[in-house]
Order: C-alpha cells, then sequence, then structure tokens
C-alpha cells in the first residue's frame, strides 16, 4: 500500500483549542467549545483507528493508494472533504467515518441520523448519502482533470463497537455500506471481488494523489459566524510554555513570565499560530503589536523580519502573509 497522504491533526481542532485557550475563565462559550473538542479528537481516533486497520491488512497490496484526509475545491469557493480515500486501478473508495456513542438511529428516506446519549438527542445528516455527496464531487473532480471514468463506491464505518445502530425502513443499501468497526474490511473485499477491471494505471494513480496534495484546500472557521460572537471576546497575549499563563513580556530579545520566571526566544510562534487559526494568514504590525502585546513597531518589524514572511505594501501600509509551514 503506497499512503499518498498521511492524516494531520485537522485544522478545526487545532481551532477550537486555540479559540479554548484564548476565552476567559468562566466564559459562557467555554462548555460548548469543550465539547466540540471532544467530539472533534472522537472524530480523529475513528479516523485513526481505520487507518491502521487499512495499513495492517493492505500493507502488501502495491497497487492501493491511501488518501488520508483531504479536502478540494470544487464549483466556485466550495470545497469538499473525504476522511479516507482508498484508490484502486478498479475502483474507488471513499469512507465516510463517525465515531460516536449511543443509539444511533438512521432514516434514509428524510436523510437523517439522530444520536440519543441518555436523555439528550441529537440530529446530523444520513452520513451515507453525506458520503454519496462526497464521491460525486470527487468523481467529477477526476474527469475535469482527464482521468477515466471509474466506479466510486462509498462506505461508511462506525467506529465506536458500542453503539447501538439502527436502520430503519430495512434499507438494504444502507444496510451493506455501513459498516461496524472491522466489517468495513469485508466491504472492502466484497467490492474487490466486484470489480476485477483495472481502469486506473499504475502512473495514474500516483499522479491523482500528487494532484491531490497539490490541490488540497485549507479549511477556515469564522469565529464569529460559528459562536454568534464577536472576536473580542478572546484574549490577546502569549501564552508561557511552562504554566501557560497568557501575558508574556519581552525584554532584550526574550519572551518572560511573570508568574513562573520561564524565559523563551520563541514563544511568539504559537500564539502567532492561534492568530492565524482565529483571524486569518494576514497580519500587519499594528496587529502584531496588538496581539502579542510589544509596545515597540521596531521591536515587532525586527521579529516579523526574523519569520522572513511574503508581504505586500510598505512602512506601516504592509501586510505580512504568515504560512502554517512556520508553525
Amino acid at each position: 500500500m503506497i499512503i499518498g497522504k498521511h492524516r494531520q491533526v485537522p485544522r478545526k481542532l487545532l481551532f477550537y483549542q486555540a479559540v479554548k485557550a484564548r476565552l476567559p475563565i468562566n466564559h459562557p462559550l467555554l462548555p460548548i467549545i469543550e465539547e466540540d473538542i471532544r467530539r472533534c479528537e472522537a472524530g480523529l481516533a475513528g479516523e485513526e483507528r481505520l487507518d491502521r486497520l487499512l495499513t495492517a491488512k493492505y500493507h502488501h497490496e502495491k497497487d492501493y493508494h491511501l488518501i488520508q484526509g483531504l479536502q478540494l475545491p470544487y464549483a466556485k469557493d466550495s470545497t469538499f472533504q473525504i476522511d479516507t480515500l482508498l484508490l484502486k486501478p478498479t475502483h474507488i473508495i471513499p469512507i465516510e467515518v463517525k465515531n460516536m456513542t449511543g443509539e444511533l438511529c438512521i432514516d434514509r428516506q428524510i436523510g437523517q441520523m439522530i444520536q440519543t446519549v441518555g436523555d439528550k438527542r441529537y440530529v446530523y445528516e444520513d452520513p451515507l448519502t453525506q458520503v454519496q455527496i462526497q464521491a460525486q464531487h470527487f468523481y467529477h473532480w477526476m474527469i475535469e482533470r482527464g482521468f477515466p471514468s471509474v466506479t466510486v463506491e462509498p462506505l461508511v464505518m462506525m467506529g465506536n463497537s458500542n453503539c447501538i445502530l439502527r436502520i430503519d425502513n430495512n434499507d438494504a443499501e444502507a444496510q451493506y455500506r455501513i459498516c461496524r468497526g472491522r466489517k468495513v474490511l469485508f466491504r472492502i473485499d466484497d467490492l474487490d471481488y466486484k470489480h476485477r477491471t483495472g481502469i486506473l494505471t499504475p502512473d495514474q494513480l500516483h499522479e491523482i494523489s500528487r494532484l491531490i496534495v497539490q490541490e488540497e484546500v485549507e479549511q477556515w472557521y469564522d469565529f464569529e459566524k460559528i459562536y454568534k460572537t464577536p472576536r473580542t471576546a478572546l484574549r490577546p497575549g502569549v501564552h508561557c510554555p511552562v504554566c501557560e499563563i497568557l501575558g508574556m513580556k519581552y525584554y532584550h530579545g526574550l519572551w518572560i513570565c511573570s508568574r513562573c520566571g520561564c524565559k523563551s526566544h520563541d514563544a511568539h510562534i504559537l500564539a502567532l499560530r492561534d492568530y492565524y487559526l482565529i483571524w486569518g494568514p494576514e497580519i500587519t504590525n499594528a496587529m502584531f503589536r496588538w496581539f502579542l502585546g510589544v509596545e515597540s513597531v521596531h521591536v515587532a518589524s525586527k521579529l516579523l523580519k526574523k519569520l522572513n514572511l511574503p508581504s505586500r505594501g510598505q512602512n506601516r501600509y504592509r501586510v505580512y502573509t504568515i504560512s502554517f509551514d512556520i508553525f
């Protein structure tokens, strides 16, 4: 098996963690953010479990290309994501992973999944419909780039073996394509047996993997739209890498924590990552000084220069573009 793209920590999880770290203690949003983090971490754990299952069983299969998570463009200013993508010469399998607890009731006719945990109920989109739409987007993405028409076989993996799964209306397709845990491996084998005629060449498989990595887009999350709260609710400042308090001060080339005395040359880097995740990639000298708590324009310019960031404009109108690579 060739891993065309390794799984990374989801940008959404990094965003949630950055928000949590900058909310004041006892802020009413804090429990909501913590629940978002929990759900995102559970989802990542399910995806990583599938990664282990696939690589353990198919590691000897040289024709298999595994893409561990992707986010690609389609239409105008839109993207689609797939948790796991298995590319083969004969067919392609996008897999949506759900790692949820409680009782899950899926009704394909109305396109929803209801999760019941204790006395609480949550409503989500039917996961099979979700991955089928993703499969359509990926099929068209391939066709637009000149690849042959190949069958796309979407699957759903329910990663939590303790959940109770119910599929309404005796939906045969849903019962086949929605798999509990390791059952997904049997479905993959079934599809391998069903599709035996090679359509994609090894070179084409490599090219698809290369283009996925090349064209992948970053996902941005708007704090104010998601939580209906102004970003002014979030605290600026540099976290101490030891005691984690906000508000390190910069003196003579060092960040110094007033609580524990920690000294650091680069504590501002993680603060800039928070800025990047919440405010976006563009920053000015003035925004840099406000967010990091630096008073001197000269000091801020010196720190920005060390980062070697691309920029546009001159003097006080200069805008720097932060790249995630610096983190």
